[in-house]
């Protein structure tokens, strides 16, 4: 099962939030990738996806990361980004009747196109309360109750067009205390931990989420914004953790793991091939056993090839030494000074 982004890109890729990655016919005037297919498109690469098995679940940027909606003048006026907040992250005004109008519209465009049963609508880095209509709600209500109340309004939406609505957990789970008991029980909360290598937080997370009486969808990340040219060792311990935790939980409310993989331009394309087939040795049988034989498998079917103490040595290095950046902030492009040549060497060569 993979998840592809009607507006802001999600599993394979994601498209900048600054732009959609597709063509609404509805809605021509969202800022729209040069790349974005038609709806045509869309349904054929559904279609090319069902006949090999894989379920693809549009996802469209319904609070968070919708500068493509409010980066064009007919919608400037929904722009809701605090001041004193992250500044790369961004928000449509949540208590603006106008809001969920426009994403009733884009949500029944995309419900048309893919079949599947979900829908994702995002929900994650938001950044909200600026505008003078969030000031006024403020002053009624809290910010976990309007959380709430606009998730559960787009829920509503997605329900009546036949689907289960999907929104990310960093907020609804973990930064914004009191929006995940006003959740209403079908929505399915994703809890992504990109850089938590130690399965017990994240099942005490997911076991939150199925307590409270909705599902949970786990969700590592093999590229995140904090890994340039290809995955470290790290990403691979996330996934371990993640498969883990998951394989603890006997309760059906525990949907399973979806392993993201954020932003082609961010790695070297064609080079994460032995990182899936770990990847998918992790999710199926564990992280011990991905550890033991995830990448001999890899190089027995893919390079027909004998496993030795070099091609050890090689994935063991590889992954090792991957560079990655300094944090996630708008500084995210810095690469760490993390070796210089002095340090590579011997580690090539020990």
């Amino acid at each position: 099962m993979l998840w592809m982004s009607a507006a802001g890109a999600r599993v394979p890729s994601r498209a900048p939030a600054t732009a959609c990655a597709c063509r609404f016919k509805s809605h021509p005037e969202p800022t729209t990738h040069k790349t974005a297919p038609t709806d045509e498109q869309a349904k054929e690469l559904g279609e090319s996806a069902r006949q090999r098995g894989v379920e693809l679940i549009p996802e469209i940027e319904s609070f968070g990361h919708t500068r493509f909606i409010t980066g064009v003048p007919q919608y400037a006026h929904l722009q809701d980004a605090m001041s004193g907040g992250r500044n790369n992250f961004s928000a449509v005004c949540p208590v603006d009747p106008e809001t969920l109008k426009l994403f009733s519209d884009l949500y029944r465009e995309v419900a048309e196109i893919f079949p599947s049963r979900y829908f994702h609508g995002g929900c994650d880095e938001v950044n909200w309360g600026g505008s003078e209509l969030s000031h006024e709600a403020l002053k009624k209500k809290t910010r976990a109750e309007i959380w709430a109340e606009y998730v559960n309004s787009l829920d509503h939406i997605a329900r009546g067009l036949g689907k289960e609505l999907i929104v990310w957990g960093d907020f609804v789970l973990h930064k914004q205390p009191g929006v995940l008991p006003r959740l209403n029980k079908d929505i399915i909360v994703m809890d992504w931990q990109y850089y938590q290598t130690d399965p017990r937080p994240l099942e005490q997370a997911a076991r939150k989420v199925v307590d409270t009486g909705l599902r949970v969808i786990g969700a590592p990340a093999i590229i995140s914004c904090r890994w340039g040219v290809r995955a470290g060792a790290n990403a691979l311990r996330n996934i371990d953790a993640y498969a883990e935790a998951y394989s603890r939980i006997d309760n059906p409310r525990a949907l399973g793991v979806i392993v993201t993989n954020w932003l082609p331009s961010r790695y070297i394309q064609r080079s994460l091939w032995d990182t899936y087939a770990y990847t998918a040795v992790a999710l199926n049988e564990g992280g011990a056993v991905a550890r033991a034989s995830g990448f001999r498998r890899f190089v027995e079917k893919f390079y027909k090839a004998e496993w030795n103490e070099n091609w050890s040595d090689i994935f063991t290095t590889l992954y090792e030494i991957t560079p990655n950046r300094e944090s996630c902030s708008p500084r995210w492009m810095r690469l760490t000074s993390w070796r210089n040549s002095g340090t590579v060497r011997p580690t090539l060569t020990a």
